[in-house]
């Protein structure tokens, strides 16, 4: 080698990936569920418990509603309690927070299909459960 010839050095190896870069990415078959369709699904059940509420005080005894209407709202009770659980354990639990999260949005969207045909003739209502129906079929099919 000659005295004035360059040299060609390598360069420094690339520091090492961050731990976070070390796991495995999610799988696709996991389902995210957007961060807004959860707050959706909980104001839906406060602005419908607040409109329960007032509509039971103007009525004397609840021998006036229907048995559908008492589902309804076990329905969005389930729905905002599983949202709410979800949110507050899924830091400590995160698949669990996730499948809690799941079945609010599912029930929030129960009670919303229910509530919207509770006035509807007997053959709408038909129609309107078979696109419920489908509706959970289809993404049953697509996310497994």
């Amino acid at each position: 080698m000659r005295p004035f010839e360059p040299r060609v050095v390598a360069p420094p190896p690339p520091p090492p990936p961050p731990e976070s870069a070390l796991q495995a990415p999610p799988s696709e078959s996991v389902v995210q569920v957007p961060p807004e369709l959860p707050m959706l699904v909980v104001e839906f059940c406060l602005t419908a418990a607040f409109e329960i509420a007032i509509r039971s005080t103007q009525t004397p005894t609840t021998q006036y509603y229907s048995i559908t209407f008492h589902l309804l709202c076990l329905v969005m009770v389930f729905a905002f309690a599983f949202i709410f659980v979800a949110k507050y354990i899924s830091s400590k639990h995160p698949n669990l927070g996730r499948v809690l999260e799941h079945a609010g949005v599912v029930c929030g969207v129960t009670a919303f299909f229910v509530a919207i045909t509770v006035s509807f003739p007997l053959c709408l209502k038909v129609i309107s459960r078979i696109v419920y129906a489908l509706s959970l079929l289809a993404i049953f099919i697509f996310n497994c």
